[in-house]
């Protein structure tokens, strides 16, 4: 099993990356943000339906539920016969010297990949404990409250191009507020109602989050180490996974309360901290190109 999982693990590594960096490549302006937001919200989407696929199998046989893996067949014959080919480009040695600098602010997308992962996992490794053990709802919409988070984060890729015409440059930001207050309300929650409210408002959040990166991401990078920034960004979307249960035992540790409603709060909290710091870089960064006009 360890083994098969690894391999499993590379597999995925591999096609994550690829499948935003041939958008990248064949799209421009707005065809590209859309895109890229789609993909998010398609992901979602077979996020949740994976889920319901392999319970479905596992309720037969836990063996089972790997063969709904053997979509990756799908995924290889419509690579195969439907992605276009692209042409190698011959480049000077200025080109390439150019071309093979990422910007140092690309960290900032690194480090975003990481922590929107980590934010994105901290219901779905909490919701069962904190669900049935503060007795918020019958045990049969367990799955359903779970399964907002990536339902919602779906409608939210799809649904980006609107949502970034209605807030310009403010669309990171208030992903950022909505995502905090998902949180405080789980971490109020008493009823199941509420613990929706907060999976969809937790969804919506990490749902817009995730395409904006890739969106900077295609601004930011040279075109020709698009598929290295991708690959240093899927690298850190998965370690984001990994390090999220150290996480949260860290701050149990260090806090010395170690509840589901302690550990929805001080995420909650976060991310008003990162709006906050959002918001100071872009006023000092609007100030700066104002004197510099000046």
């Amino acid at each position: 099993l360890m083994i098969s999982r690894l391999l499993m693990g590379c597999g995925v590594g591999l096609v994550l990356p690829q499948s935003t960096a041939i958008i990248m490549m064949f799209y421009e302006g707005k065809a590209k943000d859309r895109n890229l937001g789609f993909a998010t919200g398609t992901s979602n989407f077979g996020s949740m339906l994976g889920s319901i696929i392999g319970g479905s199998l596992a309720a037969i046989s836990w063996r089972y539920n790997f063969y709904a893996f053997a979509f990756a067949f799908v995924i290889m014959i419509l690579v195969i016969f439907l992605v276009p080919a692209t042409p190698v480009q011959k480049r000077s040695k200025e080109e390439r010297a150019a071309a093979e600098k990422i910007p140092a602010k690309f960290i900032v997308l690194v480090i975003g990949m990481f922590l929107i992962q980590v934010y994105s996992l901290v219901t779905p490794t909490n919701m069962a404990v904190f669900y049935l053990g503060e007795k918020i709802g019958p045990p049969a919409l367990l799955g359903i409250t779970m399964a907002l988070i990536t339902g919602t984060g779906c409608v939210a890729g799809f649904i980006l191009p609107a949502v970034r015409k209605l807030l310009k440059g403010a669309t990171v930001l208030v992903s950022c507020v909505i995502l905090g207050i998902g949180f405080l309300v789980l971490s109020r929650a008493d009823s199941v109602g509420l613990a929706m409210l907060a999976q969809i408002l937790i969804g919506f959040g990490y749902g817009c989050i995730t395409p904006m990166i890739f969106i900077a991401n295609a601004k930011m990078v040279p075109q020709s180490q698009i598929q290295k920034s991708n690959g240093i960004l899927s690298a850190s979307l998965y370690l984001g996974c990994f390090m999220t249960a150290y996480i949260q035992q860290w701050i149990g540790a260090v806090s010395g309360n170690g509840t589901q409603r302690f550990m929805f709060q001080v995420f909650g909290i976060g991310g008003f901290l990162v709006a906050v710091v959002i918001l100071v870089i872009t006023v000092a960064l609007m100030s700066r190109k104002g004197r510099k006009t000046d």
